[in-house]
């Protein structure tokens, strides 16, 4: 079972958030975009997870700068900005919290699968 919801988690994972890689003088940059719906009687535990995120995700061989943001109007929808060195880095980051459970957690407090979009920095 532990693997099918592995699968099930980095499938949709990986075929709902579209990667941006930016080129910026001698290095490419690999942008994550990810938008959150939050179960409304989960928004403070997903504020929880995502200020840990917040805290240790820049301890992360290869993440760079990660922002977590909340809208205003829709307290239930949160969006995550990451810049990774590589999609290499991400993607070894992303089946760690798989294998450890950290990406199910999140995704436990979620009323739909996350979603994502890539842009191209200007």
């Amino acid at each position: 079972m532990k693997k099918v919801l592995t699968f099930f988690i980095t499938t949709v994972l990986f075929s709902s958030t579209i990667f941006a890689n930016v080129s910026k003088g001698n290095s490419m940059h690999h942008y994550v975009i990810v938008n959150f719906t939050v179960k409304q009687n989960k928004i403070s535990s997903f504020v929880e997870k995502m200020n840990e995120l917040k805290a240790q995700l820049p301890k992360v061989n290869g993440c760079e700068e990660v922002s977590i943001y909340q809208d205003k109007s829709n307290t239930v929808s949160f969006t995550i900005v990451e810049k990774w060195k590589s999609p290499k880095e991400h993607q070894e980051h992303i089946e760690n919290i798989t294998n450890d459970g950290s990406l199910e957690a999140i995704s436990s407090l979620l009323a739909k699968p996350m979603s994502g979009y890539g842009y191209n920095k200007l």
